[in-house]
């Protein structure tokens, strides 16, 4: 597959094409301005970049998130941890419904739901407590 890079920088664009048979004039013509393309493994995309200097593949990471950033996507993903959390116990209360509705006296049934609201709220307020941390959510 050939994948498109920009010529001032190197760096690969993220998008690729296929030409059968692989002419100049037809990578060419799928060759947008202002950028090259090189024929490369889907994997090596984002490990190499173009030296714009010597047109060698060099290897390439990209730049860390600032602390700030990555203490936003910490807190993001504590946020959608907890969110699955709360999904899965709410999953979990169906048969104790049910239960009720067949028997309303069931105690067993009763408990079981407690028991889960007790743990979702406990989630919740961990999730309000992310949320004002983070200023409100998203």
């Amino acid at each position: 597959m050939f994948h498109i890079y920009n010529l001032a920088t190197g760096l690969f664009t993220g998008a690729g094409f296929n030409v059968h048979p692989p002419t100049d004039a037809a990578i060419a013509a799928n060759t947008p301005a202002g950028c090259g393309v090189r024929e490369l493994e889907r994997d090596q995309v984002g490990k190499v970049r173009v030296d714009v200097a010597s047109g060698a593949l060099v290897p390439h990471a990209p730049p860390q998130p600032s602390a700030e950033v990555q203490q936003r996507i910490e807190v993001l993903a504590a946020r959608d941890r907890r969110m699955a959390e709360i999904r899965a116990l709410e999953a979990g209360q169906h048969r104790a419904l049910r239960s009720l509705a067949i028997d309303p006296t069931d105690e067993t049934a009763r408990q079981v739901l407690v028991d889960l609201e007790a743990q979702i709220d406990v989630l919740r307020g961990e999730l309000r407590s992310i949320e004002t941390t983070t200023g409100g959510g998203t």
